[in-house]
């Protein structure tokens, strides 16, 4: 069971898809893009330096921007940004980008993007296509200073990341650090916090009774001593 299946409830109900129609191309892409940034969230939600989003405008200058599906900077603020621009973050780059291709990406339009990433410093560079089901990666070789494409896509773990990626048939499955897929893991962890919730509220509600009943006891207590000062009082 991979996180595209075990990740909906932290999809936009906007880009989930419950019909019996294939999914449209843009909601498909929206769709997986989002997944893929809910696995990065998730493995580094105790970072604060770490900042991951869709879709989202980068200018390494000025006067020059891409819009990657996804995009992860390190070493960075998580705050909000209306894009991300080199000068204004100490000259630091987005590392990681993904691309999600549709039926509207030509080959000559994500060689051109690719090239553009590796021009710009990317450190790893993902494309999948989840209508074919084809799933490619490069990584920055020390060697030549350029990307360079991993022989073998599925199965390669993300040396920034540290996410394992998987191709399930056409489905992305991505392993966390300790071998689970990440679906399976956020599911058991959501489960986990909806119980601490749960017993959270119960105590809550357990400390509301005992506080009603402690003021009913000092009620009739504070009655009852009124009641014997009233019958001790000096005879008429």
């Amino acid at each position: 069971m991979g996180i595209t299946l075990e990740a909906k409830a932290e999809i936009p109900d906007w880009c989930l898809h419950t019909g019996e129609e294939p999914m449209p191309e843009t909601s498909l892409h929206a769709y997986f893009a989002t997944l893929i940034v809910s696995a990065i969230r998730w493995i580094f939600r105790d970072r604060h330096d770490v900042f991951v989003t869709p879709n989202f405008a980068w200018y390494p200058e000025p006067d020059d921007s891409k819009d990657p599906d996804v995009l992860v900077a390190f070493g960075r603020s998580d705050h909000p940004r209306s894009s991300w621009r080199d000068a204004r973050e100490d000259g630091v780059s987005p590392q990681v980008v993904f691309e999600i291709k549709s039926r509207s990406n030509t080959l000559a339009h994500i060689s051109a993007k690719r090239h553009w990433y590796d021009r710009h410093g990317v450190e790893e560079y993902y494309d999948y296509d989840p209508e074919r089901g084809t799933f490619a990666a490069w990584r920055r070789s020390s060697t030549s200073g350029h990307l360079e494409q991993v022989s073998s896509a599925s199965g390669f773990k993300s040396p920034r990341l540290e996410l394992t990626f998987v191709l399930n048939g056409p489905a992305l499955e991505i392993v966390g650090p300790d071998g689970r897929v990440l679906g399976d893991y956020v599911a058991a962890e959501r489960t986990a916090e909806a119980e601490r919730q749960r017993a959270e509220a119960e105590r809550g509600r357990a400390e509301a009774e005992r506080g009603r009943a402690e003021a009913a006891i000092a009620e009739l207590q504070a009655l009852r001593a009124e009641i014997a000062a009233q019958r001790s009082g000096p005879a008429k």
